[in-house]
């Protein structure tokens, strides 16, 4: 699973590849439905903020040709498509893959228990709302390993998605953000405060110092007054709170060493 990420500098356009993006496919004729469920889809991960490549396909023979093992981690299925049995491709998929997440999305319930056979993940009956798709995607994202989450920021008044498994610190310097990353250093003009509201969500980021953010997890080491980061920089570690941020550190460890995280 592969997603080229842009990152603009000022001057160079730097592409950087992904692990662990999550691809879906959408084999559906029907231009209305398909429009619907790939609106459903983009709507659902910008909320959770995690990056995924799209594959949209009309026909069986399309699915077919670009289809492989290991390829899609979930493929949205319309049972009649192109005149043809989409349980028969359903069973096809399964003789290659049998890790992905076959989630049937039709108007008919008369292959709901024919469904059982190829292990399908869900049954979707035609028309949903968006409320029902993204119960159906909770559910998914219970059993699918962890995809690569995002947050989105602009860099010369241009959007950019940032990993946060990329970024190590983040400080503050003459009004703009400085996310120092495992590639470069990206600035965007915006208040800490703002930062801070988008990288609540992650436990992985502690506010050590004033105007600064560490990612635990790129932490190598800490001593009585910093953080030693990965890349050999060091963070302090504000006085007032010394105690209290570096027990915050230590439940961080003990939380993601018992699987908790």
């Amino acid at each position: 699973m592969r997603e080229i990420i842009l990152l603009i500098a000022s001057q160079v356009n730097k592409y950087y590849y992904r692990g662990d993006i999550l691809n879906i496919a959408v084999v559906e004729d029907m231009k209305n439905d398909f429009d619907i469920i790939s609106n459903f889809i983009d709507k659902y991960y910008k909320k959770k903020h995690i990056s995924y490549n799209l594959h949209g396909f009309k026909c069986e023979k399309e699915f077919c040709d670009e289809f492989e093992k290991d390829k899609f981690d979930i493929i949205f299925l319309d049972i009649y498509i192109d005149n043809l049995n989409g349980m028969e491709l359903a069973r096809n998929i399964r003789k290659k893959d049998e890790k992905c997440l076959i989630i049937f999305s039709t108007v008919s319930k008369e292959f709901a228990i024919e469904s059982y056979e190829v292990r399908a993940f869900y049954y979707l009956l035609k028309p949903y709302s968006y409320e029902q798709f993204m119960e159906v995607m909770n559910l998914a994202h219970k059993v699918l390993p962890n995809q690569v989450k995002y947050i989105e920021v602009k860099e010369a008044r241009i959007n950019i998605k940032v990993c946060l498994d990329d970024i190590i610190y983040i400080d503050y310097y003459n009004h703009y953000i400085q996310i120092h990353t495992n590639y470069r250093m990206i600035k965007s003009y915006m208040k800490f405060k703002e930062i801070m509201e988008l990288l609540e969500p992650y436990k992985q980021f502690l506010y050590c110092y004033r105007n600064c953010m560490i990612n635990m997890s790129k932490v190598s080491g800490i001593r009585e007054k910093d953080f030693v980061m990965k890349n050999g920089e060091i963070i302090p570690i504000s006085k007032k709170h010394c105690g209290e941020i570096k027990q915050y550190f230590a439940d961080y460890i003990f939380d993601k060493m018992r699987g908790a995280l």
